[in-house]
């Protein structure tokens, strides 16, 4: 080997130290030499994450939660009736009351599983309740049978109240869930009131 060679080999490896060197400064600026993270004594003190609105941890709502986003249901067929008749301060009823002032009924228990109580004024002449019965019911001048599952009052105090009754047998009971739509449905008709049935 020429000493032109060597000079050149040598030439090669100081450049390669100096390159390394280079590298490593570099290294030393990109990675400073204390270690930082996990075990350096850098770690972010520990504090217990917040809870509750605000935190950014939601509790669940809705089925299966044990929460209901619309309130659980009451009243009729909600399994949350409350009691009455003797004893329970209610010895009157509204039913009473408007058994009292029937002035003829019109039942479809045996098909639909209601009757209709006609009660105002314009009911009084006995073809108006007759003619409105035809072919829709049995026709009667006594009110409609209890105890009922409840019903709906339609125009209280006006000439053409009418009480329909709804019953839990006949051909189409209203029980469960039935029953309760039936009151939401009565309550929301603005000439509606639902009754307790008894």
């Amino acid at each position: 080997m020429t000493n032109t060679g060597k000079v050149a080999i040598i030439g090669v490896g100081a450049t390669i130290i100096i390159g390394g060197n280079l590298v490593i400064q570099k290294l030393g600026v990109w990675f400073p030499s204390e270690p930082t993270g996990p075990g350096s004594g850098d770690e972010i003190p520990y504090s217990p994450e917040p809870e509750g609105p605000g935190s950014g941890e939601y509790e669940f709502e809705g089925p299966g939660s044990g929460e209901y986003a619309d309130p659980e249901p009451t009243g009729p067929g909600s399994g949350e009736e409350e009691p009455g008749g003797p004893g329970s301060g209610e010895e009157i009823s509204e039913s009473d009351e408007l058994r009292d002032k029937a002035k003829a009924s019109c039942s479809a228990i045996e098909k639909g599983s209601t009757c209709i109580e006609y009660i105002g004024s314009f009911w009084s002449s006995n073809t108006n309740a007759e003619l409105n019965c035809k072919d829709a019911g049995i026709y009667s001048k006594d009110p409609c049978p209890r105890p009922t599952a409840g019903g709906c009052k339609v125009g209280g105090g006006t000439m053409n109240e009418i009480m329909i009754w709804h019953y839990g047998y006949g051909g189409d009971p209203f029980t469960g869930n039935v029953l309760y739509s039936a009151s939401k449905v009565c309550d929301v008709n603005p000439l509606g009131t639902w009754v307790d049935g008894r």
